[in-house]
């Protein structure tokens, strides 16, 4: 698997970090995970002050080597959306806008990107499957697992209330449905 980061400028401190443990963590689960991480400067000039509608990134060309995921990391600066955090996904991409991290919260907002980050990323790889039985329709019509897992719908309350839920909770981010489906498809 490889995943390709790209980042606008603007993105807070300690991102970084946060890239690391979805990468370690990931690498828990599949045999090979390959990432790049670049800062694309471009971005800011698609934006031009006024806020870059998430579909203006779902469209832009990519260009990479291998089949892979691009996971865009971007700030509220250049996405325009309301929430503090927000994520995205289709096949393949996925996009997560943030705002600043707090000093005085950053292990709680850390844990809060890498869970949406890991969500995103599972939507993106074909979670939660349409004939799945233990699932729900719920936000954007997009389907959720209902087991203790960064695939559950209870994510996004997570995201809107601040707190993270999931880091600590047990081996996997993902349940065994999940992960069962994950490896099955990605070996």
């Amino acid at each position: 698997m490889y995943i390709r980061f790209v980042l606008d400028p603007f993105v807070p401190h300690g991102t970084n970090k946060i890239i690391r443990r979805v990468i370690k963590d990931l690498r828990n689960i599949f045999e090979e995970v390959l990432y790049s991480v670049e800062t694309d400067e471009s971005i800011v000039d698609l934006y031009q002050n006024k806020g870059l509608p998430v579909s203006k990134i779902f469209q832009r060309k990519i260009s990479m080597s291998c089949r892979g995921i691009v996971i865009y990391l971007l700030s509220t600066k250049v996405i325009w959306h309301r929430e503090p955090i927000l994520g995205l996904s289709i096949p393949s991409r996925c996009v997560i806008g943030m705002s600043h991290i707090p000093k005085h919260d950053y292990k709680e907002w850390s844990s809060l990107i890498w869970e949406l980050i890991l969500h995103e990323l599972g939507h993106s790889l074909g979670l939660i499957q349409k004939n799945r039985k233990n699932s729900i329709v719920g936000y954007l019509s997009t389907r959720h697992c209902i087991n203790n897992c960064v695939m559950s719908e209870d994510l996004l309350d997570s995201v809107w209330k601040k707190k993270a839920k999931y880091r600590y909770l047990q081996a996997s981010p993902y349940c065994e449905m999940c992960l069962s489906y994950l490896l099955k498809k990605n070996t």
